[in-house]
């Protein structure tokens, strides 16, 4: 055998001894080992946790892109049909898309087409915590483009999906509408709308409208008013509350209202939807 070793080739070199699991070495590799096991077991936990916040488990199968929103059906909805044949009423649709965790709320509406064989779109980023508009894209298909929310959020999927990350929006798969009263702790909170207004003509309201919560326990808060100035043109004729969503991640709710505004022929009228938020913990005297 060591004959061969000899005929003209370099011996080889050899072999390194595997370095003993108590030398310098050794105990580098078996720190850069428990190092790398503690990485995956975050990263699995990180999976588990964010798994279950829809907006997290979306990004990861669509690669960061957000789904088109689901209608959600507000009261009175159920006869929109019959109210626009009939010439009384064409109403506002409204998709919610989700919440950040610092109080903001994102939602599409999608208003009512008056005269004009279009479609109408409008995507909100509003802060509940002062009702702030921080971004909005509004939207007409007037020049020839996409009719439909599916057409319209495949083409700005992209744009839109940016915006709603930057804001830290994270989309729900299901939203709940409290019709009436809201359970937070050992409390019962109640939105409660006053309309005191006056239609002077078609183009002039005087009076107010007044949003407030009304808790059981700690007396009322003003969310919303607004003053009607009746030398100046408003469209306003009424509203409603349809309900409220609470944030997932705070002691938060956002009221939704649909107001209903004359219209551009008049009628049929009218029904923007707004949105004020309200924190269900404090405020109350």
């Amino acid at each position: 055998m060591c004959a061969v070793a000899d005929h003209g080739r370099k011996k080889a070199a050899p072999s390194r001894e595997r370095p003993s699991l108590f030398s310098a070495g050794g105990i580098a590799s078996g720190l850069l080992f428990f190092f790398s096991l503690l990485v995956l077991a975050a990263a699995l936990f990180a999976v588990c946790l964010f798994g279950q916040i829809p907006s997290l488990a979306q990004s990861k199968q669509s690669k960061g892109l957000y789904a088109e929103p689901a209608h959600l059906m507000l009261p009175g909805e159920e006869n929109a049909e019959r109210e626009a044949a009939n010439g009384m009423l064409l109403r506002e649709t409204f998709y919610p898309i989700g919440w950040s965790k610092d109080g903001k709320f994102a939602y599409y509406v999608e208003p009512a087409d008056e005269a004009c064989g279009c479609y109408f779109a409008r995507l909100v980023i509003q802060d509940l915590r002062t009702d702030k508009i921080l971004w909005e894209r509004r939207y007409n298909s007037e020049d020839g483009g996409a009719d439909t929310l599916k057409k319209y959020w495949a083409k700005s999927r992209k744009e839109f999906s940016r915006k709603l990350a930057q804001y830290g929006i994270q989309a729900q798969k299901k939203f709940n509408l409290h019709s009436s009263a809201i359970n937070y702790q050992k409390d019962v909170l109640t939105p409660e709308l006053k309309v005191n207004t006056t239609i002077n003509d078609e183009m002039a309201v005087s009076g107010n409208v007044v949003l407030q919560l009304i808790s059981k326990e700690k007396g009322s808060k003003t969310i919303y008013e607004n003053k009607f100035d009746p030398k100046q043109y408003d469209s306003f004729r009424s509203a409603v509350i349809s309900g409220s969503l609470q944030s997932p991640f705070e002691p938060r709710a956002a009221i939704v209202m649909v107001e209903t505004h004359r219209g551009y022929e008049a009628p049929p009228n009218i029904t923007p939807i707004r949105i004020e938020g309200t924190t269900l913990a404090t405020g109350f005297r």
